[in-house]
């Protein structure tokens, strides 16, 4: 069986009740919305999962705010996405202790040019759980749903 495809993922929802955490950092000096992390919710939706997404920079939320946010939620995140441009490197390294400590049962993605770009480095200064590599619509939703006990390939 060759590698799950979006219409492989799409035809057999999974309705977790877990919830996937997309988190756009903050620190970075853009303003436009995070497009990449908007198309993983988008895609994760269609696939049954209950997502949330934070965009820390469009909110202008200082990290102990988005912090708050985060622990704020009703049910915490079992898997967290964050995107990681190289402007928001330095806020990102500060980031993943808080999550650890705020989240201590959640897997940590991430993906991004940053991340694709040095993915060595990603995994050796951050300590993510995961890093999901170039456009990461398919392999995200691949990664939850193993992350989540769900069967990847779907009903036979």
């Amino acid at each position: 069986m060759g590698p799950p495809t979006l219409e492989t993922l799409l035809a057999a929802p999974v309705h977790s009740r877990a919830p996937v955490l997309l988190f756009h950092p903050p620190g970075q000096p853009f303003t436009s919305p995070p497009l990449g992390l908007l198309y993983l919710a988008a895609t994760l939706r269609k696939c049954g999962f209950t997502v949330s997404v934070l965009d820390a920079c469009i909110e202008r939320q200082t990290l102990q705010q988005a912090l708050d946010v985060i622990r704020s939620l009703p049910v915490p995140p079992a898997v967290i996405g964050i995107s990681c441009l190289t402007a928001c490197w330095i806020p990102t390294v500060a980031l993943l202790p808080a999550l650890r400590r705020l989240c201590p049962g959640a897997k940590i993605v991430l993906g991004g040019p940053h991340v694709t770009a040095l993915p060595e480095e990603a995994l050796e200064q951050l300590g993510a759980d995961y890093l999901v590599l170039g456009e990461g619509e398919v392999t995200f939703a691949a990664l939850c749903r193993r992350l989540l006990g769900e069967d990847i390939a779907g009903p036979e």
